[in-house]
């Protein structure tokens, strides 16, 4: 466990250390959007699976939503993250726009869903009426600052929206990047280099490293989100 990651009062076993969870958006049945012959599911899980890789080989825990073309229903995936204690959400997708729309970007929430924020009032003990510091935010900003550098990609900045399922149904501190357009001809090139892909999954890597460095307090314990049937289904995947 690298230094600072804190383990669960009564851990006994690997499986109970917090682990950075990481999410390749879309898959199976849920291709994603579509620009220049590229589907935003493949290339979710490559830097997925290639950022768990880089992750597990700079000494820290990590966890996937998905590890193949699997269909993973939107409001399932944040149960998936809820049911034990994280570090953080690291949820991976690609952009579509206008053709000449290039850049990389990365969302939070806050305030999120108000079933969420009753239950990180609780487990910081800090009453309704006051503030509960927002890591996802600061985790938002570090990584931003970090893929940009590695890349040469566009600074599209970070940008807060309360209705994406993954970063407001979420416990812990999470952040959705939008590693580029698959709908303009030279960065949908880019992304299938291997190259360039290493240099984004390094660039993602550093930033959550800089915001480790940094964050606020421990991941706050699990929590147990409505079902999909009982959830609202308007939230946005992006």
């Amino acid at each position: 466990v690298p230094d600072g990651l804190p383990v669960p009062e009564g851990a006994e076993s690997p499986e109970m250390v917090p682990v950075v969870m990481i999410d390749p958006g879309h898959g199976g049945l849920d291709g994603g959007t579509v620009g220049n012959g590229l589907l935003e599911k493949d290339w979710t899980l490559k830097i997925g699976v290639a950022l768990a890789a880089e992750l597990r080989r700079r000494g820290h825990a990590v966890a996937l939503t998905r590890e193949a073309d699997d269909t993973l229903p939107l409001m399932d995936r944040p149960a998936v993250v809820n049911a034990a204690p994280r570090v953080a959400l690291l949820s991976i997708h690609f952009n579509a726009g206008t053709a000449d729309a290039t850049g990389v970007e990365t969302w939070y929430s806050w305030p999120k869903k108000p079933e969420i924020m009753a239950r990180l009032h609780d487990a910081a003990g800090v009453p309704v009426a006051g503030v509960v510091p927002d890591d996802g935010q600061r985790l938002a900003m570090a990584i931003q600052a970090a893929v940009p550098t590695a890349t040469g990609a566009r600074d599209r900045g970070i940008r807060n929206r309360e209705d994406l399922a993954m970063t407001s149904r979420t416990v812990c501190p999470a952040v959705l990047i939008e590693c580029g357009f698959l709908s303009n001809t030279v960065e949908s090139r880019k992304i299938q280099e291997a190259g360039y892909r290493k240099k984004m999954v390094q660039g993602i890597a550093d930033g959550y490293e800089t915001w480790l460095q940094t964050r606020w307090a421990s991941p706050a314990v699990p929590v147990v989100v409505a079902p999909p049937s009982a959830a609202i289904g308007n939230d946005a995947e992006h």
